[in-house]
């Protein structure tokens, strides 16, 4: 069994610390987190979190016939990430839509400037919060517990997609939740 810790009224300082570190964790994720769609996955994703926003699935492909084009030049015109749409003449993400209507839901309450980028830095701190959580939960003690939770704030990779709007962190967080 773990040796018992001092308790928290000893060390007051120590749970205002591990708060404080995280809101600064998570002002550094804000101000270094990317807001524009970069290559073809954050593409995809606003796209997809527009046309769900929209109360869409599918998409008009368009160009074909501002060009003159016959029709079955159509596919050519469908970008990276989607796919055909059941309807002629339409494309659908062809992405999982969980982040896409995270992103979504985000634009819907706080606009779309920067809400969606966010999206993925605040579950990167939520999963931070979970992860100490679990480690509480599976006894260990608050020490432990914190260096779990500084272990995945340093982690490269996690680090590298909380910054990006892709799905990896919030895939993340929700197993971390489900958990």
């Amino acid at each position: 069994m773990w040796p018992r810790a001092r308790k928290s009224a000893e060390r007051p300082f120590f749970p205002l610390a591990s708060v404080a570190l995280l809101f600064a964790y998570g002002a550094v994720l804000c101000s270094h987190t990317s807001f524009i769609a970069g290559f073809a996955d954050t593409y995809v994703y606003l796209n997809a979190a527009r046309l769900f926003a929209e109360g869409k699935l599918a998409a008009r492909v368009n160009g074909v016939e501002e060009l003159g084009l016959p029709d079955s030049y159509r596919p050519l015109f469908i970008p990276i990430g989607f796919s055909p749409g059941r309807e002629p003449g339409t494309m659908v993400s062809a992405y999982p839509s969980g982040l896409p209507l995270h992103m979504a839901g985000a634009a819907l309450l706080f606009g779309w400037a920067r809400a969606p980028f966010l999206v993925v830095p605040l579950a990167a701190l939520l999963s931070l919060v979970l992860i100490y959580l679990l480690g509480r939960e599976l006894g260990l003690p608050r020490a432990f517990s914190v260096a779990g939770a500084a272990l995945l704030a340093a982690l490269p990779t996690f680090v590298s997609y909380a910054l990006e709007p892709v799905s990896d962190v919030p895939a993340t967080f929700w197993a971390l939740a489900a958990v």
